[in-house]
């Protein structure tokens, strides 16, 4: 198994990495991850060698965030010339109003980049490709078994902050009874994992921006089916990987929840929808590491 080294840039600690687990372990899973640097801005000057993979918080560097200090573009570019990686991953680029577009000509500098988020108004080169957001760090740390549908005692789990249409999307799913529903916070990653691991539904609202949250993928690879509320262009814009993720889709909430409701009873097309989405997954996951293997 071939090693590799990574570079997290302007990021002085891996747990402000966004989803460093699903990165590493699954991104990279045909590889061996042999060192993990953190370097910030001002460390590079006294910093010297190659790096097989350069990854970056891609967001306005004039906005603080919660995960701390985005590099500029030129700060970027600087660190890629020097370090001369195959791949660049943006993570964090999901706000389209900040207009970050010019960050895509990092991908004249390098074998293949990936970034979470697609926006309607982007050009993409071939060499630029959208990866699902993954997970939350430590969220299949607990993970044994993906149960059944015919297992599962909660037909819907949420639990997030309220914002957007947030708010509408809970009062229509209260509809449908045998839920678990936490807003704003307070439970931890292995207990939201149990949630979605017990659930069919996961209603997936709009997150700061996009329609496109880690929570669509968390129910995923935890066996729920995602629902999500978005006009259809813009879904077909914010999920454009090979394929359309098999969930289920409608314009408004109160649609949607109806769906929900025709085949609540019949657990052997809910069945039938758990297996898809998996396999979805399994085939998302492979075309971005065939990529991968390309550009290494």
């Amino acid at each position: 198994m071939k090693k590799i080294n990574v570079l997290c840039y302007g990021i002085d600690n891996k747990d402000k990495m966004v989803g460093y687990d699903y990165i590493l372990n699954d991104i990279f899973k045909n590889y061996n991850v042999d060192l993990v640097k953190c370097l910030l801005v001002e460390e590079l000057d006294h910093t010297n060698g190659n790096f097989d993979v350069f990854i970056y918080h891609c967001r306005n560097p004039e906005i603080l965030c919660h995960f701390g200090y985005s590099p500029t573009y030129e700060q970027v570019l600087n660190a890629v010339n020097k370090f001369k990686p195959k791949i660049v991953v943006q993570l964090i680029d999901e706000f389209w109003q900040e207009y970050n577009q010019f960050h895509h000509q990092i991908a004249n500098h390098c074998n293949l980049l990936l970034k979470q988020h697609r926006h309607w108004y982007h050009e993409y080169p071939e060499n630029i490709i959208q990866i699902p957001l993954g997970y939350n760090n430590g969220f299949l740390n607990n993970q044994t078994s993906i149960k059944s549908m015919y297992e599962r005692k909660y037909t819907w789990s949420w639990t997030g902050h309220l914002k957007a249409d947030r708010y509408e999307m809970i009062q229509e799913f209260w509809r449908i009874w045998h839920h678990v529903c936490a807003c704003n916070g307070g439970l931890s990653v292995n207990e939201t994992q149990q949630w979605y691991g017990d659930s069919v539904f996961v209603p997936c609202g709009r997150g700061n921006s996009s329609l496109d949250c880690w929570r669509n993928y968390e129910a995923t690879v935890s066996g729920a089916i995602p629902v999500v509320v978005g006009p259809r262009d813009e879904i077909e814009t914010a999920f454009r990987f090979t394929e359309l993720p098999p969930w289920i889709y409608g314009d408004t909430w109160k649609n949607v929840v109806d769906k929900c409701q025709m085949i609540i009873d019949d657990r052997k097309e809910m069945q039938r929808m758990q297996d898809e989405n998996l396999k979805w997954w399994d085939r998302v996951m492979d075309h971005i590491r065939e990529k991968i293997d390309n550009a290494f």
